[in-house]
């Protein structure tokens, strides 16, 4: 997936500007010192900013020398997964300006206090400060932290029997279709939480356990209400109204009045799955193609973006929920965050900044979430191959709001210019009122991309009875069958909900499929 990247002309405008408190430049014509490491390190410990190599203190830019940049690109990709604790997924760029090549480090201001090689570093002014020998300073990081982000908090009492099981498995189901060597997955629930940073000690009082971001992650509903310091809940609600006459009810139609509504106590995970389940049952879906050929549903790619940054930006010690709201011309959400700015902004002037880092890092894993900052470029991508003529309001407080108003949502033949000259595929229409809710299918057989997780429910419930691959094309509306069987068929069968009536000859023209014992368990949860 393609997002927007530094170019040289905004780069050299950095670059003009000078060096200061938030932007550093080194030579590294040929290595990589460890003071850039330093830098990093000392930037995501204070307020964030930006790192360019290949370019002197005076400004003056000599470049990376060809034959080094590979070497010196893989070693800061390599120190920043080893050597950097906890680990930040920052995204390198390579800038050329006027033929030099230089790299580029945008770094987020981090909820937590992060050590270079068991060193803490930090900053005043333009100058780093080494302050892992004073106590009294790593105290003043972790106290700045904790006004930012609640994950931290650390929970003493908490056992491994009030996690939830099935958000674990969730977890590693998901890790496993895009990183099947991933570490996690071989380890016990207990070694990933202390592994991945969940488990704290506090040297100013001695109280250690596993943290919040925990119990907000895994824990079972009735453990988020014992340990949250508030009450945790994300309540999402469509009218199919438009906003004004929700601004301005009236007797027909009373502000308290809702066409479709979900209230979510449970974990981050399971609260995902619910919220794009909620999403895809009240707004159509929307199909393009991508330059490789390959189906896309620009729906569900552009409310990943908005759901994960409902999730795990907010701040978990405000008691209000956090809402998403959906009317027929605007979408609405709104989250508590601590914010050094009361203002509206833009997407283009928003500063991408990890409040829930350790959140952040299990939703990454998982493939929910790409990048630091991706998740706004994301949205400018998808937004107008959504919908038509619309636009987006930022308010930027301790209550952060996000909005889009728009005309009309797009129709499948107003996709067609992203789709292929010499494709023959039919755009598929996806049904609504299905039985089966988008999570537990979606637990069930997560190998299906969440795009065709209704027709899979579709196939199934029809498989009830055996049915030949034609009339299982012709109910989810697919005329391609290579990639009708790839994308739906393959992970049915792998998971064991449907099986072939003639195992031994798949191809035989007197094939038929039916729903297995456990794909009917599915259909009836």
């Amino acid at each position: 997936m393609s997002t927007l990247k530094m170019n040289e002309k905004d780069l050299t405008r950095i670059i003009e500007k000078g060096e200061g408190p938030f932007v550093e430049f080194y030579g590294c014509i040929a290595n990589l010192p460890d003071l850039v490491l330093h830098s990093i390190c000392s930037f995501l410990n204070k307020e964030g900013g930006t790192v360019i190599l290949g370019v002197q203190n005076s400004g003056i830019i000599p470049g990376i020398s060809e034959a080094y940049i590979d070497e010196i690109q893989k070693r800061l990709y390599d120190t920043l997964e080893h050597d950097l604790h906890p680990a930040v997924p920052l995204t390198p760029e390579i800038v050329d300006i006027d033929g030099k090549k230089t790299i580029y480090i945008k770094i987020p201001e981090s909820s937590q206090v992060h050590r270079y090689r068991n060193k803490v570093f930090d900053r005043t002014g333009n100058e780093i400060n080494d302050i892992t020998y004073s106590q009294a300073l790593i105290e003043n990081i972790y106290l700045r932290k904790q006004k930012e982000s609640s994950e931290n908090i650390i929970c003493p009492f908490l056992k491994m029997l009030d996690f939830d099981e099935n958000a674990f498995k969730t977890m590693r189901k998901y890790i496993a279709l895009s990183k099947p060597n991933h570490p996690w997955l071989d380890l016990t629930n207990e070694e990933v939480l202390r592994t991945a940073g969940f488990w704290r000690k506090d040297t100013t009082n001695n109280k250690e356990g596993f943290v919040l971001a925990a119990v907000l992650l895994f824990g079972k509903e009735v453990t988020i209400q014992n340990h949250c310091p508030t009450i945790h809940r994300t309540d999402a609600i469509y009218r199919n109204i438009r906003y004004e006459k929700y601004v301005a009810p009236d007797s027909l139609y009373p502000e308290s009045k809702y066409d479709d509504r979900d209230i979510i106590y449970s974990n981050l995970i399971d609260s995902y799955l619910r919220l794009m389940y909620f999403v895809q049952r009240n707004l159509p879906d929307k199909i393009a193609f991508d330059s490789q050929d390959k189906q896309i549903n620009v729906r569900d790619r552009l409310f990943n973006e908005i759901i994960t940054n409902l999730l795990v930006h907010r701040e978990y010690t405000h008691k209000p929920s956090s809402r998403l709201l959906i009317f027929s011309d605007k979408i609405i959400t709104e989250n508590w965050t601590r914010s050094a700015h009361d203002r509206s902004i833009t997407l283009d002037t928003l500063d991408s900044q990890v409040k829930n880092p350790l959140i952040t890092k299990v939703f990454q894993e998982m493939n929910w979430i790409e990048e630091t900052g991706s998740g706004k470029r994301n949205i400018q991508k998808y937004a107008p191959l959504y919908f038509s003529k619309h636009g987006t309001e930022i308010q930027n407080g301790d209550k952060f709001m996000f909005s889009i108003t728009y005309e009309q949502i797009r129709e499948n033949d107003q996709l067609s210019h992203a789709r292929p000259q010499n494709s023959a595929q039919e755009v598929p229409s996806l049904s609504y009122g299905s039985s089966v809710p988008f999570f537990k299918m979606s637990q069930a057989c997560p190998k299906i991309d969440i795009s065709y997780v209704d027709k899979a429910e579709q196939i199934l419930e029809a498989c009830v009875t055996p049915q030949p691959i034609q009339a299982m094309m012709s109910l989810v509306r697919q005329s391609n069958r290579t990639r009708f069987r790839q994308n739906i068929i393959l992970p049915l069968l792998e998971e064991g909900l449907l099986a072939m009536r003639i195992p031994t000859k798949p191809s035989s023209p007197l094939q038929k499929y039916y729903t297995t014992e456990k794909g009917k368990k599915v259909l009836a949860e």
